[in-house]
């Protein structure tokens, strides 16, 4: 590829869950751990568990106050079960998302008559360490940003909550690598949203026609970053198959080292 000075790309911008942090099956791990310690006295096998938990927390989030505001910011019905009581500073939102597994749980155990208010703060507190033990970074993210480190800047973009999302970064050990960080609900908006994407691209110092923004969803990261005029490749880790195109960087990678292959290979970085 023939570049400029304008075309090279000097930084690259992560999503965080699925793109780096294992999202989706530590959820399934944490809810399948969960149904261990409590199938004693809960008739139903953990799938089953994890369908009806998340039907419940989903239409309990629908007929909540803090729908939109959800909504806006990018968190989930089951991203609130491991909400830690620890954050609540007595703000509308966090008294309510605090208490938001709770009515959940109590929900879920009432169904297979199995509640008490011990019984409940007993299951949530399972489900929140089990939840807390599954954060981990997929197998070649750390040295995928070691690789970038230093030699391009690197910037990550996430919905969701400060709290959540910062303890997802600490541990996992990604934190050190990042130039910038923007989370939803620091900045009060979320992706698609153009504007998160500009305050990062802002603090970064950097220009979208030499950035290139690398996550797992179509209309948030991939539709939306070029809408703001960046380079974007999908990361999709179940696909055998995967394509880019140039000199408008776009396509699909299935794990992150590909990119680092695709910044050696045109020159980017060296």
């Amino acid at each position: 590829m023939n570049k400029d000075a304008h075309s090279t790309i000097d930084t690259v911008i992560f999503d965080l869950d699925e793109t780096l942090v294992v999202e989706s099956k530590a959820t399934d791990a944490a809810i399948h751990s969960t149904h261990l310690a409590i199938k004693a006295s809960l008739a139903i096998n953990a799938d089953k568990l994890g369908e009806e938990l998340k039907l419940i927390a989903d239409e309990m989030l629908r007929s909540s106050p803090f729908r939109e505001y959800c909504d806006g910011i990018g968190i989930s019905a089951l991203e609130l079960m491991w909400v830690d009581d620890a954050w609540n500073d007595n703000t509308d939102f966090y008294s309510w998302a605090c208490g938001f597994k709770y009515s959940v749980w109590g929900e879920l155990l009432k169904k297979y008559n199995d509640f008490s208010d011990e019984r409940v703060e007993y299951v949530s507190g399972v489900y929140l360490a089990q939840r807390n033990k599954e954060i981990i970074a997929f197998d070649e993210v750390i040295s995928t940003l070691s690789t970038l480190h230093g030699k391009i800047k690197i910037g990550l973009l996430t919905n969701g909550l400060s709290e959540l999302q910062s303890k997802k970064i600490s541990a996992s050990k990604l934190g050190r690598y990042f130039d910038q960080v923007l989370i939803s609900s620091d900045f009060g908006k979320g992706k698609p949203s153009p504007e998160p994407y500009l305050k990062l691209l802002s603090s970064l110092n950097s220009s979208p026609k030499r950035t290139i923004m690398i996550g797992d969803n179509v209309v948030k990261d991939v539709n939306a970053s070029i809408n703001v005029g960046c380079h974007s490749l999908l990361i999709n880790r179940e696909v055998e198959e995967s394509y880019i195109t140039t000199p408008l960087i776009t396509g699909v990678i299935n794990s992150t080292d590909q990119l680092v292959e695709l910044l050696y290979k045109e020159g980017h970085i060296v």
